[in-house]
């Protein structure tokens, strides 16, 4: 598997440690004329530093934030791993959608605010079943990878053989089913 998303490091922090089961996305200024698409079901999550801020992140995301700046590896290398199967994406184009899943994402209302109106107004929800190496893989930091864009095709295949779920199935379905309340609809399989 060669895909991977890129996603600032506090979020893929939270997304594995089970707090986080979704991930809210706009795209890059690099992306498709259309902007973000969804290219893969599953992907390796490739942390970035890029727009990642102090004032992006609920204060309760502030210790997992100055945890993954701390840990944030020397130039020149990426930490990979953590692999994500989208269960399920849709497109929000009512702000108020977004707004009732902020307990289910760790991004400010002014981060959701700003997104969501970027270009025009909406944002991708990607309800994600994430999956974790045993240790991660250090993968040298190529300028392809560099800009502000979603997607990135990593120089070699990685394995995720020995990928685990982060949250047991049981744990996830919890997730899912409050994701769904939050946006008034019955959970429901993969669209």
């Amino acid at each position: 598997m060669r895909q991977a998303l890129k996603e600032w490091a506090v979020i893929c922090r939270l997304l594995e440690q089970g707090w986080q089961t979704l991930v809210l996305r706009k795209g890059g200024i690099s992306d498709q004329p259309d902007g973000f698409e969804v290219q893969q079901r599953r992907f390796w999550l490739f942390p970035t530093w890029l727009h990642q801020q102090e004032q992006g992140v609920v204060p309760a995301a502030l210790p997992v934030l100055e945890k993954a700046q701390h840990d944030r590896p020397a130039d020149g290398t990426v930490p990979i791993r953590l692999v994500a199967e989208i269960v399920e994406s849709r497109w929000l184009d009512n702000e108020a959608d977004v707004l009732r899943l902020a307990p289910y994402h760790f991004w400010t209302e002014a981060t959701i605010r700003q997104r969501f109106h970027y270009r025009q107004p909406g944002l991708f929800l990607l309800l994600v079943r994430v999956l974790a190496l045993p240790e991660q893989v250090r993968i040298p930091d190529l300028p392809e990878y560099a800009g502000c864009r979603s997607w990135v095709q990593l120089a070699s295949d990685l394995s995720d053989a020995e990928a685990r779920p982060v949250l047991n199935d049981a744990e996830f379905e919890r997730h899912r089913r409050r994701i769904e309340a939050a946006l008034g609809r019955e959970a429901s399989n993969a669209s």
